[in-house]
């Protein structure tokens, strides 16, 4: 999706941010620290000098790991040493350190997992970190208190992932859920294969995810038996994403769970 950086999807919507070059971080990141940077950056998110929460920001860091020297800089690493590293930062993991606990479906936030750049690799860095950013349309939300305190603050289905209307190319899109006859909403997010296997070709991509989403709508009762499934193209097979996005009409999953 970004022809210089690893969008990488492990576990719920995670993207590994690798940059070419940037200037040294002033120190290493550390938990709690926020920044402020585009969805899909590159050299931002990595060169991003951490910012009071206070202020507006777009992610949060929740955890941070140290990486083997032996890899290399980032970019150049093998992709199974990348997602090696970033396997810690799952969306279950990121979920409970802002505070929203177990989730039985996907929410809006992101884990964004950012590695060094080249020219800080250079100058000694040997960190990645994972940062929790919230979903608001296709951009990140810029927020201006920390993650605990606005998931605390919010009113239950605050962070619910819907599209305004049936999926399709608008899948991407993440709103609240306001209209209960028109959204969909994401209730899975099933792994389709391994992140070092091949792409298969469209076609058995497609009829995984759509097998694995009928599978996961049986969950949520719907009159006319209604689910979407999204899956990664050859383009985002290459990028790193394995998951289906698997959808169902809000009506259906409310009063499923109601």
């Amino acid at each position: 999706m970004v022809v210089s950086a690893l969008l990488l999807s492990i576990t719920g919507a995670l993207h590994v941010v690798t940059a070419p070059s940037a200037q040294a971080a002033p120190r290493p990141p550390e938990v709690g620290d926020c920044y402020t940077y585009p969805r899909f950056a590159t050299v931002k998110a990595a060169e991003a000098r951490p910012i009071p929460c206070k202020r507006p920001h777009a992610g949060q860091t929740f955890y941070v790991g140290k990486l083997s020297t032996s890899t290399g800089p980032p970019r150049k690493a093998t992709f199974a040493q990348r997602a090696a590293a970033a396997k810690p930062c799952t969306e279950a993991s990121m979920h409970q350190a802002i505070g929203l606990g177990e989730r039985r479906i996907p929410s809006r936030f992101e884990v964004v997992v950012v590695f060094p750049t080249n020219a800080q690799w250079a100058d000694g860095a040997r960190w990645m970190r994972c940062d929790a950013a919230l979903l608001d349309g296709t951009a990140y939300t810029r927020l201006k208190a920390p993650l605990s305190t606005v998931v605390s603050q919010a009113k239950p289905g605050a962070f619910d992932f819907c599209t305004p209307k049936v999926p399709g190319s608008r899948a991407k899109v993440a709103t609240r859920c306001t209209k209960p006859k028109q959204n969909w909403i994401l209730v899975a997010e099933p792994r389709i294969a391994p992140a070092s296997s091949a792409f298969p070709g469209l076609a058995a991509v497609a009829r995984e995810a759509k097998s694995l989403c009928k599978a996961e709508a049986k969950a949520f009762e719907d009159p006319q038996n209604r689910w979407w499934a999204i899956w990664p193209k050859k383009a985002g097979w290459k990028a790193g994403y394995r998951l289906a996005m698997c959808f169902v009409p809000y009506s259906s999953y409310a009063s499923s769970t109601s």
